[in-house]
């Protein structure tokens, strides 16, 4: 018999994936908006204070291309989507994934948005023969009813695609709400968009598994949906034996993770796909539908995923502090620009970000000596020494503690310990010897001791002259543990 020719084409190397630790009741958020939604959703995983789409897209990112072993330089097109709303600066992301050279396109949108930029990366990855990188982050909230009745959850996931990937990118289809396009035709403008709640997803999601040749007897189903009830709705309303194939999303232990979805779920399923098996990924929002038809051709690199509630990290946290951070409820307004105890200027900060975001230091040629951080041409030219940077691993040990209590903060932290209390800052050692002082996250966390090791992850710090500044925290290498957050009232901040 002879052997069947491959399939060519691009496909998915890398799958990568972060949830945060905080999570939300979803009984506690019905109770206190009387929201709907699917009961079988009973947490949401929730961005803690110092944590948005960028930070998430960042440790996504980073995954992904840890697992890869690629050289940031390899990868010359990234795609970011991204829901409405949300803020997560190409350049400053790029920076942190040391990708500047990168050409980068964000895009706005859901689920089906996120399987769009997989086919065009794909496409592109096949044309030009080099690899290409999706990222796709949520941490999105609308208004607090429609929270409670959409169950949106915040993470996000990357996938690298290169011409010889493992999850080969077979066929696609996306369709579009008729509701939709006839209320943008009414309008008369192209940007309007319907609310959330009146995009219903169900046709253009079953429309767009029909048209992505989906067979029952062959091809695995994966729905990116709120809930396993709804993915179990859906299936049925798709094909009479869709049950039979239904992988298990992650609804039901993260909710809707919007554009998100499609990669957290499919870094938990690649590890389960039978060499050669197909599978259909579909999902939808905001008005669009989208499947991916992906077949399995050969190893697929991916991280955990998302396979049951053992897997997410829970640290319950109260809805209306996570509102409050937000600033959809203004118990405590923000300050306009942040008062500064060490000002540093947007054209410095920028100078120094890959100090900042990615530990980039010096190494002393002559005697070996590393230096963060950098010290630059003048000390250079003062011992006689050239430098040359060097990237430190960002793992260390605490050397050192302290906790910042009520009162005690900066004047740039003070609105962080406002809203989220005292916070832990550590005199970290780092592995290849030098000492620096960082901040220690998430500040829930119980107080580590002496030598406990740390990594670092990318974090918010502040808002200055309008512009959210990110930087490098701490966080202990194994899970972090704590009380469960009270309910904290910022009006009684200074009491």
């Amino acid at each position: 018999m002879a052997r069947r020719a491959p399939r060519r084409g691009a496909g998915i190397a890398v799958l990568s994936h972060y949830l945060p630790a905080c999570s939300v009741s979803t009984e506690v958020l019905r109770a206190a908006w009387g929201g709907g939604g699917p009961h079988d959703v009973t947490a949401l995983p929730i961005a803690d204070i110092d944590e948005d789409a960028l930070t998430m897209a960042a440790a996504a990112g980073a995954g992904a291309l840890a697992q890869a072993r690629t050289r940031p330089g390899a990868i010359p097109s990234v795609r970011l989507v991204i829901p409405p709303g949300c803020e997560a600066p190409a350049s400053t992301l790029a920076e942190a994934l040391d990708l500047s050279s990168a050409s980068w396109r964000t895009i706005i949108g859901g689920s089906a948005a996120t399987l769009r930029a997989i086919v065009d990366a794909a496409m592109e990855s096949t044309m030009g023969g080099e690899p290409s990188l999706v990222i796709a982050a949520c941490d999105w909230l609308p208004s607090p009813s429609e929270w409670a009745s959409r169950l949106y959850g915040h993470g996000a996931g990357a996938a690298l695609l290169t011409p010889t990937g493992g999850l080969l990118v077979e066929g696609s289809s996306f369709r579009s709400n008729e509701h939709l396009g006839a209320e943008r035709r009414s309008s008369g403008d192209p940007r309007v968009r319907l609310p959330v709640d009146q995009a219903d997803p169900t046709e253009p999601l079953i429309g767009a598994v029909a048209k992505a040749q989906w067979r029952s007897e062959t091809s695995r189903l994966l729905l990116c949906t709120p809930s396993t009830r709804t993915a179990r709705r859906l299936a049925t309303a798709i094909h009479p034996k869709a049950l039979k194939v239904l992988s298990e999303g992650i609804g039901r232990w993260c909710g809707d993770l919007g554009p998100a979805g499609p990669l957290v779920a499919l870094a938990g399923l690649a590890g389960s796909l039978l060499p050669r098996e197909d599978v259909v990924v579909a999902g939808a929002g905001f008005g669009q539908g989208g499947a991916l038809r992906l077949h399995r051709r050969g190893s697929v690199r991916a991280t955990g995923g998302v396979t049951d509630e053992a897997s997410v990290q829970r640290h319950e946290i109260d809805p209306m502090q996570v509102l409050q951070q937000r600033e959809m409820l203004r118990a405590l307004d923000p300050p306009s620009e942040a008062p500064m105890g060490a000002y540093v200027s947007m054209p410095a900060h920028h100078d120094s970000s890959a100090a900042r975001y990615r530990l980039v230091g010096e190494r002393g040629v002559r005697s070996g000596t590393i230096h963060f951080p950098p010290r630059g041409p003048i000390m250079e030219r003062a011992t006689g020494e050239e430098c040359t940077p060097v990237r430190l691993r960002g793992t260390g040990t605490i050397y050192a503690l302290t906790t910042i209590g009520r009162g005690g903060a900066p004047g740039e932290f003070s609105y962080q310990q406002q809203m989220d209390g005292p916070y832990h800052v550590a005199l970290v050692q780092l592995s290849e010897g030098p000492r620096i002082i960082a901040q220690l996250t998430p500040s829930w966390m119980e107080t580590p001791t002496i030598g406990t090791p740390v990594v670092s992850v990318l974090r918010r710090l502040y808002r200055q002259q309008g512009i959210q500044r990110y930087g490098l925290k701490f966080t202990t290498v194994e899970p972090v543990a704590g009380p469960r957050a009270p309910i904290r009232d910022p009006l009684a901040a200074g009491s």
